[in-house]
């Protein structure tokens, strides 16, 4: 009986650590909650994306105090008048932002925090950790041949989340 009751403490430890675990490691990142944004330019022409509004009221921003901006730009015989895309070219945008969002958060912890479209461009928000490193895969991917579509990106601190503060109101 004895063996019994040192099994059974022995098989709740580990799960109380287990679960621990697994709650540290997704306690960083909000539960996704994505709205559809909408809005104009100064010259009419619309602006449209989605954005994950749970990091509205996020209580670490101060931990990620990176603001990386990916800049890419959209095939010009794939773009509306008003300057969205077809939706070949979303596609298109759409894959090779994964890309460079999958592959940076590979060596950064990154917030995704949303996209936008305007004026024939793909702007995608996310906050970092670690600038040094994105820098460093993303120069490199900028240069790589196999790229889809030429992306320019910055990386400038904002403790705040200044740069995303009316994409999340």
């Amino acid at each position: 009986m004895l063996h019994f009751l040192r099994l059974i403490i022995v098989v709740l430890l580990q799960l109380l650590i287990l679960g621990c675990k697994a709650q540290n490691k997704h306690a960083i990142f909000p539960p996704e909650s994505f709205s559809v944004i909408e809005a104009k330019l100064p010259d009419g022409r619309p602006v449209i994306g989605s954005v994950n509004t749970a990091y509205k009221n996020y209580g670490q921003k101060k931990s990620y105090p990176w603001c990386l901006q990916i800049h890419v730009a959209l095939k010009h015989d794939s773009v509306m008048k008003n300057g969205l895309p077809l939706e070949s070219e979303i596609d298109v945008a759409n894959t090779l932002e994964d890309e460079l969002i999958n592959e940076t958060g590979k060596v950064v912890t990154l917030h995704y925090i949303g996209h936008v479209y305007n004026d024939s461009f793909l702007d995608v928000y996310a906050y970092i950790d670690h600038p040094e490193k994105a820098n460093e895969y993303l120069q490199k991917k900028t240069k790589a041949p196999d790229v889809k579509r030429g992306f320019s990106f910055e990386i400038k601190q904002d403790k705040e989340w200044v740069e995303v503060k009316p994409f999340l109101e």
